[in-house]
């Protein structure tokens, strides 16, 4: 049975920035492993962590269906660094009423730092209830599995 009607474990989904970001070069593949429920409706899926030298990655995705409106999904890559060399990195891309079909990309916010700073809640609350993406950083997310 899916998670959600968007995502489900197995799934791999690739997160592109419209322009490039030092930090993700190319794109980021993210495959889908076990979820939990969050909220009234929504799922998070295991994280996938990953490293190279000394970089950690940890790549989330969640969906979110009834605390927002519209629907969203979030694929988020958390860059960090032996404990205190650096401070660490996020990258998200929201994309509002999103869906499951393959090879297709779907446009979205990129959101660049701490999720939970006054102004990046603001940007995102705005994209996710209007669609408004004129003048802020873009990204895609799109289904590949």
């Amino acid at each position: 049975m899916p998670a959600t009607p968007v995502l489900t474990a197995g799934q791999s989904w690739t997160m592109k920035a419209d322009v490039p970001v030092a930090a993700l070069p190319g794109a980021v593949t993210f495959t889908l492993g076990a979820f939990r429920a969050v909220g009234k409706g929504g799922a998070a899926f295991e994280p996938t962590v990953t490293t190279a030298g000394p970089q950690r990655f940890q790549d989330n995705m969640f969906y979110d269906p009834e605390d927002s409106d519209p629907v969203f999904i979030a694929a988020t890559r958390l860059i960090s660094q032996p404990a205190g060399k650096v401070p660490p990195a996020s990258y998200s891309c929201l994309v509002r009423t999103p869906h499951a079909r393959l090879n297709e990309a779907q446009r979205g916010l990129l959101i660049t730092g701490d999720l939970t700073q006054p102004a990046t809640v603001k940007a995102a609350q705005l994209y996710i209830n209007t669609g408004a993406l004129t003048g802020q950083p873009t990204c895609t997310l799109t289904r590949t599995r």
